[in-house]
């Protein structure tokens, strides 16, 4: 069986086969439900398989700074993780809570950031249809970026 595993954690074992031709079998297949081994085509890796992970290694990878070699030593590695947890954190606006960082999401900042945020938003709107422009397309607040 090329390519497979079997993990158990206090549950049923389950066996993960990378769509090998082995799975295909009818026999290894009657087999594993035999035993009473779950089988899984899921594979790590995957994008689909756990996307906050896959988000945060996309998020770093299109950093400007990310490395474009690897890493020296562990500490260089560590040193790098670090910085980019703390601008992750810090510094980065995410979509997922209304372009806030996260640290002003904890902390309770991003309610006044927020409210800002709507009222700059109707002033612009109502300044806007004071002048005769065109009235701007209905958006929530959750799509306006941090400015």
């Amino acid at each position: 069986m090329p390519l497979s595993s079997t993990w158990t954690a206090g549950a049923p074992a389950v066996h993960v086969e990378l769509n090998g031709i082995a799975m295909k079998r009818a026999t290894m297949l009657a087999t594993l439900q035999k035993l009473g081994i779950a089988s899984s085509f899921s594979r790590p890796s995957v994008g689909n398989d756990n996307p906050f992970p896959e988000a945060l290694f996309r998020t770093a990878k299109y950093r400007l700074w990310y490395p474009s070699r690897t890493f020296a030593s562990l500490e260089d590695a560590a040193a790098w993780v670090a910085m980019f947890v703390e601008w992750h954190n810090e510094g980065h606006f995410h979509s997922a809570i209304r372009f806030v960082t996260p640290a002003d999401r904890h902390t309770g900042k991003d309610v006044a950031i927020l409210e800002n945020r709507e009222e700059v938003y109707q002033h612009k709107h109502v300044a806007r249809i004071h002048t005769g422009g065109v009235a701007p397309r209905a958006i929530g607040r959750d799509r306006l970026s941090c400015g």
